[in-house]
């Protein structure tokens, strides 16, 4: 197979660059698109092998919290996804599989979050400090100050949420790559569906709830998980009302430059259209829109 070099080759090199941001992220990516490859070529046991080497290389250069962050975030979901793929469970089945390793992410920053909100807190502070020496820069630091603070505050409060979305976004894409590497290599792996049929499973409903729920009982501080769980889920089903958007554009032949100035209006109204999409995504589970629309076609 002509990627398996390469595909060896970026997992060793994701392992001895795993301390380095930004680089870490972009080889972390082409990583776990590179898994698959060699479930598909490769034995098991030297799939494992060149993962456990990684993880070496990892502890070596990056250390205990370097070697961790890459195990979790893409040796096992990269073999997770690799396995589910070569068994060719369907894309939706591989992909939560491989995200649920995104779950000890989150309990490691939970245990961690202490320190982590100590070092957040003053990178941010010396980020505003630089801002406030630019020439022209608003005068009243004081006020400005204290929006940051607070807007910092929100942000570090959902940051579990975040990483959560963060490993179904990696995933996702990562499945899209090795699928197409696979197929362009002449294998076949079970394709995505097009976004415009796309639609989250029903199990997904009462996780919501169940956010929901927390954050309005607000039992022993309950609502930190909620209002975590509501953005996780909410921003799951905003993708989902866009999917159900994007069908009724195909199925109308709608313009390009219409759909253009739609998806400008969504980037300008940010909270409104988060808030209305993901209602339509939510619901359609329910009333499955695109199924009523086909029937008043028909």
């Amino acid at each position: 197979m002509r990627f398996l070099p390469f595909a060896i080759m970026v997992i060793a090199m994701d392992g001895i660059m795993a301390g380095i941001p930004v680089i870490n992220y972009i080889l972390g990516l082409l990583a776990l698109a590179a898994y698959p490859t060699l479930f598909w070529t490769l034995s098991r046991g030297k799939v494992f092998l060149i993962a456990v080497l990684t993880l070496t290389a990892a502890s070596l250069f990056s250390g205990l919290s370097g070697t961790l962050s890459l195990a979790f975030s893409i040796t096992l979901p990269g073999i997770i996804l690799g396995a589910s793929m070569l068994k060719r469970r369907s894309p939706g089945k591989a992909i939560t599989f491989a995200f649920l390793p995104s779950l000890v992410v989150v309990i490691l920053f939970l245990f961690n979050r202490s320190e982590i909100e100590a070092g957040f807190y003053l990178v941010a502070k010396q980020a505003f400090s630089n801002l406030g020496a630019v020439p022209g820069f608003i005068s009243e630091k004081g006020d400005i100050s204290k929006a940051m603070q607070s807007y910092l505050e929100v942000v570090f409060t959902l940051m579990p949420s975040f990483i959560l979305l963060s490993g179904v976004f990696n995933v996702s894409l990562a499945y899209f790559a090795a699928q197409k590497l696979l197929q362009r290599s002449g294998f076949q792996a079970p394709s995505l569906p097009k976004f415009s049929t796309w639609r989250p499973g029903f199990k997904l409903v009462w996780i919501f709830i169940a956010g929901l729920l927390l954050t309005v009982f607000q039992i022993g501080g309950s609502e930190y998980a909620g209002w975590n769980i509501l953005v996780f889920t909410g921003i799951i089903y905003f993708v989902s009302g866009l999917a159900v958007v994007e069908s009724f554009f195909v199925k109308s032949k709608m313009p390009f430059i219409f759909k253009l100035l739609f998806y400008m209006g969504i980037f300008f109204a940010q909270l409104f259209s988060l808030v209305v999409l993901a209602g339509v995504g939510l619901f359609d589970c329910w009333f499955n829109f695109r199924h009523r629309r086909i029937d008043k076609a028909v």
